[in-house]
């Protein structure tokens, strides 16, 4: 049953492709040690997404371009039914796109700044209601500012 999530919304150049890639290769071992890793696949074809981020469930929660057709309810539901079946109790998602995404999604929309903020409050109201009922976790690895500055 699942009880725990943990989100890491990755900083850009703190390694992040690297711990997600690690995170895929090694799904069936976090499987037997009681972690689910889980895939994010969009019922339409031309939908971007990926076996090692969970970038469309965040798309889609921002209700970014198309991605709205994926069902971040329904993925919840599929995911308590794993979780459920192989007893696993702990879930962690990472994706890019929380770090950046409202910016990126608001600026294209030519909001105003207060509606920027309201927009970007609702995004993380959604996050927070689809994981109420979990103990839910955020787990941000930084970036000294001179070397992240470096490493672009």
């Amino acid at each position: 049953m699942l009880k725990n999530i943990i989100i890491h919304p990755g900083m850009p150049k703190t390694g992040t492709s690297a711990l997600q890639s690690r995170l895929q290769q090694n799904r069936r071992a976090l499987a037997k040690k009681g972690v689910f890793y889980p895939v994010t696949i969009s019922p339409l074809e031309n939908l971007y997404w990926t076996l090692e981020s969970h970038h469309l469930l965040f798309y889609s929660l921002a209700g970014y371009g198309e991605s709205s057709a994926f069902s971040p309810q329904r993925f919840m539901e599929w995911v308590e039914e794993v979780c459920e079946f192989y007893d696993i109790n702990t879930m962690i998602l990472s994706a890019e796109n929380i770090w950046w995404l409202p910016f990126l999604v608001f600026k294209e929309e030519n909001l105003k700044e207060d509606e920027y903020w309201e927009r970007k409050e609702e995004f993380f109201q959604k996050i927070s209601c689809l994981f109420n009922k979990f103990n839910t976790q955020i787990l941000i690895y930084l970036r000294r500012q001179d070397y992240w500055f470096e490493s672009w």
